[in-house]
């Protein structure tokens, strides 16, 4: 006879949380020095920013290698501060001759500077002391024996890949044939719903964020597919749609962000699958997972317009790989503390309830709200009326609740990305090591990920739409499956089949 099978580790509890948020409040309050002179000086914002970039490191680092505990919502959050706030600031801190602003070609006083770190350092708290108050009141979900949910997802993948594409079908047989549709792929201002789909009246905006996230949607399943359904001809087809989705997205899109929502969440699921091999793959796949994600959205940013191709062709490999602008939202938080409320009032927006009235066809609601926040930004951050012109300029999420209502916002900020992560942590460990029903959790982590640069509508319909296949797959009767027990995911035991 086998032996039984051994007991899952118990469930650690937030032990060491104090201690995080201990850790994780040293930021703001050296922020709080930097900001009390009247004038700081550089070498106090030097030290508020290099503090925080060592803290965030070090929880990172201690999150990665704490044994059979692998909390993924905490982990996001903190690699979110890190690549968007953390590196940037702590780059333009040490390296010598260059500073906060040089990258972009602007002057930023000393006292903004403070007041972004100040900022920056109170959202980290804020949602750490959130996340972990959601972590002290969930309770340890025990290993169920819940029926797998095999990978025959053929249909879907096809039906959300046909959907996804569907304008750009609707397109060749109306207008220009395959000629017009091949000139369309190789850049994204070449498409005729470009700038009328996000504020004018035609119901062009429903069907376009239908269209995209199915697409994504596709994407990410046959990823998943990829790496886990059974059988040869199953992971295939699913291979064949990811290619498909991967291909119209970094092509047509132009939006590293949409590439994001796609690869980022399979390869979450990759990692965290089985919890006990996180670390061994976080110091072996995960740097090179990065740089790759890293190169591929670089390389689409040069990729998606004739202006952008010609700048491709006279930088080098080290300029085009340098994320520099794109992922320093330090300096633009520091910019958009200098505008309000010295140059403007507070925009009192809310993007929660942008977001829920984005689905809604300005043609059905004149009165639907559009997002003013942006458009102050980039006006100042330009000055141009980006609603005409199309484009943005973004400036962070901590910057995009400060421009609203104050300090206040971004308190609620990083309470609502705190109690987000949280949530979404505890759902991921009633998945029970379910591969297609982490998809789900882990696709919204990978939204707030990018949500950091902005709240903003788009993104999260991917996100929704596998909302609708989980609700649907986990409800549904499968075959049983012989389970075993490994270590826990985010605090939880789970259980995974043989």
């Amino acid at each position: 006879m086998g032996k039984p099978p051994r007991p899952a580790p118990r469930p650690r509890g937030p032990g060491g949380g104090p201690w995080r948020l201990i850790g994780a409040a040293m930021p703001f309050m050296v922020a709080l020095v930097a900001l009390a002179p009247l004038h700081p000086s550089r070498a106090l914002i030097r030290t508020a920013a290099v503090t925080y970039a060592i803290v965030v490191a070090a929880l990172i680092a201690e999150a990665i290698t704490a044994a059979g505990n692998r909390r993924v919502g905490w982990i996001m959050l903190l690699g979110a501060h890190a690549f968007w706030f953390a590196i940037p600031a702590c780059v333009q801190s040490v390296v010598p001759d260059l500073w906060f602003g040089d990258w972009i070609g602007m002057s930023i006083h000393e006292e903004h500077l403070a007041l972004a770190a100040a900022l920056i350092g109170l959202f980290l708290l804020c949602g750490a002391a959130t996340y972990w108050l959601m972590v002290m009141m969930s309770k340890p979900a025990s290993p169920t024996r819940r029926r797998t949910v095999p990978a025959r997802n053929t249909v879907l993948l096809v039906a959300l890949l046909i959907l996804g594409l569907l304008p750009y079908f609707v397109y060749a047989a109306s207008s220009g044939g395959a000629g017009k549709l091949t000139l369309m792929l190789v850049g994204r201002a070449d498409k005729p719903w470009r700038y009328e789909t996000f504020y004018a009246g035609a119901s062009t905006n429903t069907f376009f964020w239908i269209s995209q996230a199915s697409l994504v949607a596709s994407g990410s399943l046959g990823l998943l597919g990829a790496l886990f359904a059974r059988g040869r001809k199953r992971r295939s087809i699913n291979a064949l749609v990811a290619f498909v989705a991967i291909a119209v997205v970094f092509l047509d899109q132009g939006t590293r962000s949409l590439t994001a929502m796609l690869v980022m969440p399979p390869g979450l699921v990759w990692m965290f699958v089985s919890p006990s091999r996180v670390v061994r793959k976080a110091l072996w796949a995960g740097p090179l997972l990065a740089f790759l994600l890293l190169v591929v959205t670089q390389l689409q940013f040069y990729l998606r317009s004739d202006h952008d191709r010609a700048q491709l062709r006279d930088k080098s490999i080290a300029e085009v790989l340098a994320p520099r602008q794109h992922s320093d939202f330090f300096t633009e938080t520091a910019i958009a503390a200098s505008i309000v409320p010295e140059e403007r009032d507070y925009t009192g927006e809310s993007p929660e309830w942008i977001i829920l009235t984005n689905i809604v066809p300005r043609s059905w609601w004149e009165g639907k709200p559009v997002p003013q926040t942006i458009w102050v930004y980039s006006f100042y951050r330009w000055g141009r009326d980006v609603f005409v012109t199309g484009g943005n300029a973004l400036p962070s999420v901590v910057g995009q609740y400060y421009m609203g209502w104050g300090w206040a916002g971004v308190v609620w900020a990083g309470v609502l990305f705190g109690a987000c992560f949280g949530w979404l942590e505890r759902i991921a460990a009633r998945a029970h090591g379910e591969p297609y029903l982490l998809l789900v959790p882990f696709t919204w982590m990978v939204f707030l990920f990018v949500a950091f640069r902005y709240l903003a509508p788009g993104f999260h319909y991917s996100a929704v739409l596998l909302s609708f296949v989980w609700l649907v797959a986990r409800r549904t009767p499968r075959s049983a499956a012989v389970r075993r027990r490994v270590p826990v995911l985010g605090g939880f035991a789970v259980a995974r089949p043989l």
